[in-house]
């Protein structure tokens, strides 16, 4: 822009003063042949000379024009270059932030792809869970049923009332969960593993003759066999587990020994041998 504004003051210098040019170039006048020349050449001359005032005025004024053009033009070159530096600042800060979202999608696709390959080992570990499920569901029911059956051989005194609760929840097995059905039999199955492999004592009631009751000492080895005796120890029992409950057969000639079970297990006495009549019998 500076070249134009220099080729266009050259340009007016050069069409203002090349009258006057001319004119100074103009031969010396001949006054010997033409007297009026003289006067002519002077009229000529203080008409250049006002030409030459106005013309060197206009040049004031544009190279006063040009001064403010150079002023202005630096000025915008250095408001320019500040926010080039502002716009180039911005551009980097949009450049990272560009990084950073393009980082952030990727992570997210890879976070999208990591989740839906997840969902469909979850899909898959389902549906072998599921079939697990229905192969084990006969062996599940199998159990329950065999449950059932010896609660019916477990003493009452000898259930606890978390036992007894869990043996109400056995029979509504079919409103409750596999995993809650599973869980409840292994509990179960502990608690009579525990009562087959130790020895009880407990006081129990039982009717020894018509509108006649007796509360008797009974003593529990496992859930096999088990031994009753009176306070008196004039009556004594064997009981065995049947189908229905405990069946007992009153055999008072075992009542000593009985006593003396109780006796040892209570710790009453030293501990010694006892003579109790024992028999394997299957429970159909």
């Amino acid at each position: 822009m500076l070249r134009k504004i220099l080729v266009f003051v050259f340009f007016l210098f050069f069409v203002v003063f090349s009258p006057l040019i001319q004119g100074e170039e103009e031969p010396a006048p001949d006054t010997t042949l033409n007297p009026g020349y003289r006067t002519r050449y002077r009229f000529q001359y203080r008409g250049g000379e006002e030409l030459q005032q106005n013309t060197t005025k206009t040049l004031e004024e544009l190279v006063a024009k040009w001064v403010d053009l150079r002023r202005e033009l630096t000025e915008e070159k250095e408001s320019w270059e500040e926010e080039k530096a502002h716009l180039e600042q911005e551009q980097d800060l949009l450049h990272k932030e560009q990084e950073s979202l393009q980082n952030e999608i990727t992570i997210a696709r890879e976070e999208s792809l990591s989740i839906e390959s997840k969902r469909s080992s979850l899909v898959i570990r389902e549906k072998i869970l599921s079939e697990t499920v229905n192969n084990c569901l006969p062996a599940l029911q199998e159990a329950e049923k065999d449950l059932r059956v010896c609660r019916k051989v477990i003493p009452s005194s000898l259930l606890s009332p978390s036992v007894k609760n869990a043996f109400d929840r056995l029979q509504n097995g079919l409103d409750q969960s596999f995993t809650q059905r599973l869980q409840l039999i292994v509990s179960l199955c502990g608690e009579i593993e525990r009562l087959q492999n130790n020895v009880h004592v407990v006081k129990e009631v039982f009717n020894i003759e018509a509108g006649s009751s007796r509360e008797m000492d009974v003593v529990y080895l496992g859930l096999a066999r088990g031994f009753a005796v009176s306070q008196d120890n004039a009556i004594a029992g064997v009981g065995v587990p049947a189908e229905n409950g405990w069946q007992w057969e009153w055999r008072n000639e075992i009542a000593s020994e009985v006593r003396k079970a109780v006796d040892f297990h209570s710790r009453d006495k030293t501990a010694d041998f006892v003579h109790l009549p024992m028999r394997v019998k299957d429970i159909k």
